[in-house]
């Protein structure tokens, strides 16, 4: 038999002992999973839980709680020891859904046939133990006059894929994105049985990325802004040759030597004094 508290101290769910299964112990120390104890079918849900809620998410509230259980005979229903049922306490938490990272919100997306867009989003946390975690990407295209916001609410995707423990995608070559529009892509976490986990339905919320051809001019894409820079480079360069115009004065240097030879030259009445 097995009740379930939460933090305020209300029974939530117990066990009903006209449907639970028979658990068999043996002697020493015995280990059961919660699926063991609390079977979902043969529990019985108080308060503000939602049997449908619980079913289809197969998770409860995120909260503080307190598990009792105690054996009992299962034909009488009573209990088979005097001593008291045995408590232990755990917390539920939802696990954080995907964020996207790449393309960032508003940023350009240069595509050529050798280039294809890479999207990324961080992986659900806490990470999931025991089991795989799939991403499934979709991207929508945004209308004329539509807003984004609208796009992503009622616009049929262009493309849904999931990723099996990924956290990163390159779009298939097979999946084309028009020059000059505009898409939103978001991406939503399933756990094994495609339950959504974390809060938001798994959903990571939607981006928008605009998308360009390669050496677009109006693309403003990373490398285009970063080449423009590297030209100005070379006209800053153009100083250096004043260097080289400063370097004229050292001909005169040159030209002040022409009276040396003018020396030469007087020395020639030096000469003629020997004739």
């Amino acid at each position: 038999s097995s009740q379930l508290y939460d933090s305020k101290g209300e029974l939530v769910a117990e066990t009903d002992l006209g449907k639970m299964p028979v658990i068999v112990c043996g002697p020493g120390s015995n280990q059961f999973y919660t699926e063991d104890i609390l079977p979902p079918q043969d529990v019985k849900y108080h308060g503000y839980f939602d049997t449908k809620a619980v079913g289809a998410t197969g998770r409860m509230h995120d909260d503080n709680y307190r598990l009792s259980v105690q054996l009992v005979n299962p034909t009488t229903l009573t209990a088979l020891t005097t001593q008291q049922p045995q408590y232990g306490n755990f917390t539920i938490t939802a696990n954080q859904p995907p964020a996207l990272i790449s393309p960032r919100n508003g940023e350009p997306c240069v595509v050529s046939q050798t280039r294809r867009p890479v999207f990324q989003w961080t992986p659900v946390q806490p990470s999931v133990t025991g089991g795989s975690v799939t991403y499934r990407l979709t991207i929508k295209e945004v209308g004329k006059g539509q807003t984004p916001e609208l796009a992503y609410r009622t616009n049929h995707p262009m493309m849904e894929k999931d990723y099996k423990n990924a956290a990163s995608a390159t779009l298939p070559n097979d999946i084309k994105l028009d020059t000059g529009s505009t898409y939103v892509w978001e991406v939503q976490a399933l756990d094994d049985q495609d339950r959504p986990l974390g809060a938001n339905e798994g959903r990571s919320g939607y981006s928008v990325f605009n998308v360009f051809e390669k050496n677009d001019p109006n693309t403003g894409n990373d490398n285009q802004r970063r080449a423009v820079p590297q030209k100005e480079k070379y006209r800053r360069a153009v100083p250096q040759k004043e260097k080289y115009r400063r370097a004229v004065p050292q001909k005169e240097k040159y030209r002040r030597a022409v009276p040396q030879k003018e020396k030469y030259r007087r020395a020639v009445p030096q000469y003629e004094k020997y004739k």
